[in-house]
């Protein structure tokens, strides 16, 4: 894929035409620099006195004085565009070069994009994804050779970067230019799957593009990008995407761009339908009001206009899935007191998160009523100056301008001013935290202008450590002098000094597997201390590539542990052999975000089907088929010392879908401990067993509860004995270490 970037070089631009700042926005024109713009400004009022000594030259009295005025004016602007085309030349005025590690994740993103493409086009549906994403009329066989030739590099749009304060979004796509743009700051700060995601989606545009006369029905990009990837869309969320109105267009450099958008400022409900909004700092004197609002069904509407700005409010005030208030800056006081440059503005009583149940894979956006409520907001949508709401869309703010900036991850602060108007674009007047929903905006240090420090101030640094705060030091958990149960450097997370939460390991016994990695939930706050378990029954796709929000939207088995979400099931590898897959997404730190594919890697079918987390150990599990290959290739490799023979292995067969239970490493997703769990035909051949819930009894053992088919086995593996009536599949419970190392005792209905 080309590699080209702006080269964002004014200084040829200036000595050739009278300089204007009238091409640039708001945002543009923080992006530039203070440099730029005193050299600008002297620029201008230096060729405003020249016109003013040319018109005194009418004047017979003055034209003498104004002929020596004037050649003084006009070698006062020659020397300073000398001087302009210099202080150019030493400061970055626009995106003219991407970072190495960016570089990095775009490359490793274009090949996570070329592989997803490549298995796209053995797609047996192949012909009605296209119909689903581009319209009946578009040529499937065109379209497959064109995507054959994305997957070896040929004939690919160009791609460049630019300010997310000027692109508005993730990515963009101009058919014109045939131009694939990615927001820098973005591409700098998102994983590699992120960043495939909307390569995906842009060059779903781009096919559009060479299909279609006419630009196909809503955002087709995403349509494209989300079946390329195997995710299924929901016809509800198929008919949204069709009559969402993706398009843009770009002030830039002079030029007006009609462009495709991945917007920015929108957010996706989770699997839970579970969001939360904490008023985290007030740095501004407004009172305002900040309210959530569901996106679905607003894509007839012009973002912005009365009707819009009207049916958003009526959401927000119907307390419903549709919409919340969920901030009152006259009522409520936030989390953290300070000054950002100016007075402390907190106020009011204390205020928790608050809590919204909306549905979940809706989007929704946010409007702030600057100075007022949303009533208000409701009752004059027409309102102007304080009275216009502001939203986290740039679509629906006064010239399109962005209101909202992101501090880190589910952090985000909004400007009260209008920022088309006699705004200070210190973006600190009302931030908050999102927990429940994924969304991203451009990135605060892209839309602050260079005379704001307060990204330097301990006030500052108090408010990001709401969005990833650090647990603070205390005694030792294990002070009586016990053997330490997880002797490791980091502090143990079940001391046993939480209220109501019982030590698993009560009396210091020694932990059967000591300074095991999988023992140690690492730092993360929050994580709980009880038994949390997720099974499904269904199928459940997804691939590294996947984002957080896509996997969430699959509905698949997940668990939360503070700030981290943990999602297991199935990859597709290949068109008869899929493999179990886990993705760990840390909200607070994405550096700690992890994907592991190499629980099974062989040719007999694995996948994953559930998650649990005692309080002290994750464990995933899993299904397998048969054995091939090695050992070292899948779970056996971490079975092998188990006390009884049936755990080490598949056994006997090959066909029947048996379980497997594995303790991982909450930090990597590595595989510690792993035991096979079968059920028995007659001649001895492993049978069907599928654990489908997982429990902790008195004695701190895991209790596994199963569907088994045919025979139960006993402890020792051997087959029960039928003393009852019933069928199969008979529950069956089986009692093992917490090491997965034995296997204590088993029961089923009507055996022994």
């Amino acid at each position: 894929m080309a590699e080209t970037y702006f080269a964002g070089d004014l200084s040829d631009f200036l000595p050739t035409k009278p300089f204007s700042t009238d091409g640039f926005n708001a945002a543009t024109r923080s992006d530039l620099g203070d440099t730029f713009w005193l050299g600008a400004d002297l620029a201008q009022n230096s060729r405003a006195l020249e016109q003013s000594m040319a018109n005194l030259a009418v004047d017979p009295v003055l034209s003498n004085q104004a002929e020596t005025s004037r050649s003084i004016a006009s070698n006062t602007t020659d020397h300073l565009i000398v001087q302009m085309s210099e202080l150019l030349s030493g400061d970055r005025l626009l995106t003219d070069q991407v970072s190495q590690p960016a570089s990095d994740s775009l490359a490793g993103a274009w090949q996570l994009a070329q592989a997803q493409l490549s298995q796209f086009l053995e797609n047996p549906e192949f012909e009605a994804v296209m119909a689903t994403a581009f319209g009946e009329q578009a040529d499937a066989n065109q379209a497959r050779q064109i995507i054959a030739d994305w997957g070896q590099g040929q004939d690919l749009p160009a791609l460049e970067t630019m300010p997310t304060a000027v692109l508005q979004a993730r990515g963009a796509f101009s058919a014109s230019s045939q131009t694939v743009y990615l927001g820098q700051d973005w591409l700098e700060q998102n994983s590699q799957s992120a960043i495939a995601a909307v390569l995906l989606e842009e060059l779903g545009h781009a096919l559009d593009s060479r299909l279609n006369v006419t630009d196909a029905a809503g955002d087709e990009g995403a349509i494209f990008a989300a079946l390329v990837q195997g995710q299924a869309i929901a016809p509800a969320a198929l008919a949204s995407l069709k009559a969402e109105n993706d398009h843009a267009l770009l002030h830039w450099q002079g030029s007006d761009w009609a462009v495709e958008q991945a917007a920015l400022g929108e957010f996706t409900v989770g699997a839970t339908g579970q969001v939360s909004v904490e008023f985290v700092f007030d740095g501004g004197a407004y009172t305002g009001e900040l309210a959530l609002f569901s996106l679905t069904g607003l894509e007839s509407l012009m973002p912005g206009s009365d009707a819009y700005t009207a049916e958003a409010a009526r959401r927000a005030l119907s307390g419903s899935s549709e919409g919340y208030v969920v901030i009152s800056d006259a009522k409520q006081r936030a989390t953290v007191s300070g000054e950002l440059g100016e007075r402390d503005w907190n106020q009011g009583r204390s205020s928790s998160p608050v809590p919204v149940a909306l549905t979940p894979g809706d989007r929704f956006g946010f409007m702030l009523a600057p100075n007022g409520s949303v009533q208000d907001v409701f009752n004059q949508p027409a309102g102007d100056s304080k009275q216009r709401p502001l939203f986290s869309m740039a679509a629906a703010n006064p010239q399109g301008l962005i209101q909202m900036g992101q501090m880190t991850n589910g952090l985000f602060a909004m400007e009260d001013l209008r920022r088309d108007r006699r705004s200070d674009d210190d973006f600190n007047d009302l931030i908050f935290k999102v927990e429940g929903a994924t969304g991203q905006a451009a990135a605060l240090e892209s839309l602050l202008p260079r005379r704001y420090d307060w990204q330097n101030t301990d006030t500052f640094e108090r408010i990001l450590a709401i969005a990833s705060p650090v647990p603070p030091a205390g005694p030792s958990p294990n002070p009586g002098g016990s053997p330490d149960p997880n002797p490791t450097s980091n502090p143990d997370p079940n001391p046993g000094g939480f209220p109501g939460n019982p030590d698993p390991n009560p009396g210091g016994s020694s932990d059967p597997n000591p300074g095991s990695p999988g023992s140690d939930p690492g730092s993360s706050p929050g994580i709980p201390t009880t038994l949390l378990t997720s099974f499904v029954d269904s199928l459940v796709k997804f691939d590294p590539a996947y984002s957080e929000t896509a996997i969430a939207a699959l509905s698949g088995s997940q668990i939360t542990l503070g700030d981290k979400t943990i999602y297991i099931g199935t990859q597709q590898v290949s068109s008869n052999n899929q493999n179990p897959i886990i993705s760990l997404f840390d909200s607070a730190n994405p550096l700690n975000n992890w994907t592991r594919t190499d629980y099974e890697t062989t040719g007999a079918d694995g996948r994953g089907i559930g998650l649990a987390w005692t309080g002290s150990d994750l464990y995933g599990v899993f299904t397998v088929d048969g054995t091939q290959g090695n050992s070292s290739q899948d779970f056996r490799r971490e079975s092998q010392d188990a006390q009884q023979s049936w755990l080490r292995s598949y056994g006997q067969g090959g066909g029947p879908k048996v379980s497997v239970i594995g303790r991982l490493d909450l930090a990597t997703g590595e595989l510690v401990d792993a035991a096979y769990l079968s059920a028995l035909l007659s001649d001895g051949k492993s049978n069907t067993l599928v654990v489908n819930d997982l429990a902790v009894n008195s004695a701190g053992n895991l209790v596994l509860s199963a569907d088994s088919f045919f025979s139960p086995r006993r402890p020792d593996g051997s087959s029960m004995e039928q003393v009852g009536p019933g069928d199969s599949p008979f529950a069956y419970t089986v009692e093992i270490l917490p090491n997965l190392k034995q296997v204590v005792s088993t029961q089923a209905d009507g055996w022994l």
